[in-house]
């Protein structure tokens, strides 16, 4: 099989963050609802995350865990859904 450069394979991934600091509900460049969040159990510096559902950014919390889902490769995770851990 031959690969590109630039395209690394992807297969379905999910990973548990913990929210540290909800974020704005309207930012520039199509990044809206968004939250700062580490990886659940991990040290590290917080990423954003955006385009988190209206319902579920609305009743956010510091400490709070999501699960962000979607095609994930070497480089990491480009998620297409979050929800909140059961």
């Amino acid at each position: 099989m031959r690969q590109w450069l630039g395209r690394a394979p992807t297969t379905p991934a999910s990973i548990e963050v913990t929210v540290a600091e909800r974020g704005h509900a309207t930012r520039r460049r199509a990044c809206d609802y968004t939250a700062s969040v580490t990886i659940t159990g991990g040290i590290g510096t917080p990423a954003t995350i955006c385009n988190i559902p209206a319902d579920l950014w609305e009743t956010l919390s510091p400490g709070d865990r999501l699960i962000v889902s979607g095609p994930g490769t070497r480089y990491g995770i480009r998620y297409d859904t979050v929800t909140r851990a059961p």
